[in-house]
């Protein structure tokens, strides 16, 4: 009969902590999310990096000052585009960063591929486009540099809001 009970509490302190582990899947989980301090520098480099683009465009395109030969950009469209060009470095720091463990961790998890997948390619092509318009004269390569640039700069934050809206999804169930 003690050697029934021995086992039986022997049987039970396993059920517990079996239990009271978490799941392979859920500590994968917990291991792939941000921790919130590089969530929020994410959300700022990213979103000055954004934003710096987006005011540059808005002065670049709809605040040009007419002058004696014709029309002349805005003062900060230097400044800002200078700006930009700063927040673009911090970015691909940051970018490294979060691909060197949240994105080859959901890759290997299968998460988010399709969404993740895409907001990368994006990045890259962000990243090669921007790279092109510092370094390259010619006019036509530069030009269209310039308009995929600008059409990639304002879609990013779709592709972005996609890839958080899978997870914020995935979480609910």
């Amino acid at each position: 009969m003690a050697l029934r009970t021995v086992a039986n509490g022997a049987a039970r302190a396993e059920l517990v902590a079996a239990m009271a582990e978490p799941k392979t899947d859920e500590r994968a989980d917990q291991r792939r999310l941000m921790p919130p301090r590089l969530r929020l520098c994410v959300y700022v480099i990213f979103g000055g990096v954004w934003s710096s683009g987006c005011v540059w465009w808005m002065l670049h395109r709809y605040f040009a000052l007419p002058g004696d030969f014709g029309m002349v950009r805005h003062p900060w469209e230097p400044t800002v585009a200078w700006l930009h060009g700063v927040l673009a470095i911090a970015t691909a720091f940051m970018f490294g960063w979060v691909m060197a463990r949240h994105g080859s961790e959901g890759w290997q998890q299968r998460k988010r591929r399709l969404s993740g997948g895409a907001l990368t390619a994006i990045v890259a092509v962000l990243s090669i486009t921007g790279f092109a318009l510092f370094f390259v004269a010619e006019g036509d390569l530069q030009t269209d540099a310039a308009g995929a640039h600008e059409i990639l700069g304002l879609l990013v934050t779709a592709f972005a809001a996609e890839h958080w809206r899978v997870a914020k999804a995935r979480d609910a169930r």
